[in-house]
């Protein structure tokens, strides 16, 4: 197996890795998937919300782009600008080391 058949099954597998995760805060515990970041348990957040029929608006603490979505049942909500950007990333550094093992 080559080195770039390598990264691309590096790569899916660490898409598709899910992680436990535990609230420091109220000791939760929930599944969610290694390439999105939690940013807050989905039990000390639900305490905050007491309308179900409207899509909360969702803030990112790192870049601020807001969107909305439903609650997240079983995993965390990522921000979906950031989202990309990682993506993006990894991308961009399989490319660079495809053109490494071209070189």
């Amino acid at each position: 197996m080559d080195e770039e058949k390598i990264l691309e099954k590096a790569f899916e597998m660490l898409k598709k890795r899910k992680l436990m995760w535990e609230c420091k805060k109220c000791g939760y515990k929930w599944i969610g998937r290694s390439i999105s970041k939690p940013n807050q348990c989905p039990r000390c957040h639900a305490r905050d919300w007491d309308n179900p029929k409207e899509k909360p608006i969702w803030k990112c603490y790192r870049c601020g782009y807001e969107w909305k979505a439903k609650y997240p049942d079983k995993e965390p909500r990522y921000c979906p600008n950031c989202h990309k950007r990682e993506i993006t990333r990894l991308e961009d550094y399989q490319k660079q080391m495809a053109n490494k093992i071209d070189s």
